[in-house]
């Protein structure tokens, strides 16, 4: 039998006066030592989420062993026996051992999966270096949960436990509370450690194409990543990456993996898969062009330029047409629908192109089985998936680790879900951070241009770390 959870709220939603989310996030990060992981919705009016107090986590490292770390009320009545139990499996196992109803979808088991879950899933060789170790998965159902509405202007606290558990009074103290400094500190610079030439980088793209040529594949994504040695703490980096580029997908995490504290700040635009009723969307990003905020006549060029461009507008139809048939295999026959081919979207940043996809879930379908049809997602792989894959995996020389990956909320029995792609997106372990950039080649491709676009989609991150583009030249 499942463990049931009751889950008590606040008599009534509190006003927030004007608190953040970042400033409830800020107050967390500096007042415990233990996980949370934040959920931000950013500019858009929208929800927010705000777990602490660990109550139960599944994590699977980057071996594939799976362990459960519960807290005392509920030990001993959590699957133990995960011994070679792939990943997700692992992870329904889990999920499935506990019940409760949430008042909100986002109050939900919180975390992420990593890009390399597709080891799992997929013939992958092993070429390139795993100096990270990232764990391939890691969801915690919290304690309490700091729900913030941001249209009503209002924040709900939750509490998760067994029997008549009230949310205690320190969390509506939380909610009134300020932070000492919520401003964006200024930060030393960081050291840069490691970076790709451009040329390197170059070749590879030339090498892509060469595939694409002898028909491996239509398209790949190729990435690069920058180490930078930082002093500045985790939660004020976030809050700067979040001040330089909003997005409605964005995410703090602190997760301590048993051998060190990772931290995890994404301020991603793009939605990988959400699921409700029964109702599935996945939203893919592709085709980029730069901002130009100080010369609005040459911003609407890039835009139009953008929107003319058959290069960008076949990549993204590529990928369209992969997430189909992906989503496809776990929807109802018939319900895969295109709502929206190609739209463009304006970023603080960059402009982009992306589509809208909605299908209808089979009601068998079980969330390891979702998870194994749309992981990792086209967008951040290529066409075919699995050759694109191997590619990839034969020409970055790094393990993406949790980039490309998803962060997000899974719902009771895997019943509902909202997961993103995590790019733009900072990972960190003790002092150093780890940024990636890429983007999607295919057979008209240039190489130079390529290498810029992962620039133009670095540089929110670099300026919220205090570096600059051109220190990578």
């Amino acid at each position: 039998m499942p463990i049931h959870l009751t889950v008590s709220t606040s008599p009534a939603p509190i006003a927030s006066a004007g608190l953040h989310p970042l400033d409830a996030l800020q107050t967390i990060a500096e007042s415990r030592a233990d996980d949370f992981v934040l959920l931000h919705s950013g500019p858009a009016n929208g929800f927010s989420v705000l777990g602490y107090d660990p109550l139960c986590r599944v994590m699977v490292d980057a071996a594939g062993v799976a362990t459960v770390r519960a807290d005392a009320s509920l030990a001993g009545e959590l699957p133990a026996a995960l011994d070679g139990a792939e990943p997700l499996a692992a992870l329904q196992q889990v999920i499935d051992s506990v019940t409760f109803e949430p008042p909100h979808p986002l109050v939900a088991w919180l975390g992420f999966l990593s890009y390399d879950i597709g080891r799992f899933l997929e013939t992958i060789p092993a070429r390139s270096t795993d100096d990270l170790r990232w764990p391939v998965l890691a969801f915690t159902l919290f304690r309490h949960y700091l729900l913030f509405d941001a249209a009503a202007g209002s924040a709900t606290a939750c509490t998760l436990g067994r029997g008549d558990s009230p949310a205690p009074a320190d969390l509506t103290a939380l909610l009134q509370r300020r932070p000492p400094d919520t401003s964006s500190p200024k930060i030393a610079p960081p050291r840069l450690i490691e970076r790709q030439a451009a040329s390197d980088f170059e070749a590879k793209v030339s090498r892509i194409k060469q595939y694409i040529a002898a028909g491996d594949i239509y398209q790949a994504n190729l990435a690069q990543r920058w180490i930078f040695q930082t002093a500045a703490q985790p939660h004020a980096l976030f809050r700067r990456l979040c001040a330089e580029t909003p997005a409605p997908y964005s995410a703090c995490i602190r997760c301590n993996d048993g051998h060190s504290v990772r931290h995890v700040l994404s301020a991603s635009p793009e939605l990988f898969l959400s699921l409700q009723d029964g109702r599935a969307v996945t939203r893919p990003i592709k085709g980029t062009r730069p901002r130009d905020l100080h010369d609005a006549r040459r911003d609407a060029a890039l835009r139009d330029e953008l929107i003319a461009s058959p290069k960008d507008h076949a990549e993204l139809t590529m990928i369209v047409d992969l997430l189909r048939n992906d989503l496809g295999r776990v929807s109802r026959y018939g319900s895969v629908n295109v709502a929206d081919a190609r739209a463009i979207e304006q970023h603080p940043t960059v402009w982009h192109t992306a589509a809208t996809i909605l299908s209808e879930i089979r009601p068998d379908a079980t969330l390891s089985q979702i998870l194994a049809a749309m992981s990792p997602g086209g967008s951040i792989t290529g066409a075919p998936k699995i050759r694109a894959m191997q590619i990839i995996e034969e020409l970055e020389g790094f393990r993406r680790g949790l980039y490309c990956g998803n962060i997000g909320a899974i719902g009771p029995r895997g019943k509902s879900l909202a997961l993103n792609i995590a790019i733009r997106t900072i990972l960190m372990r003790d002092d150093h951070a780890l940024l990636y950039a890429g983007g999607g080649i295919v057979a008209d491709s240039d190489p130079r241009h390529e290498y810029e676009e992962t620039l133009h989609k670095a540089a929110a991150m670099l300026r919220a770390i205090g570096a600059q583009p051109s220190a990578l030249e």
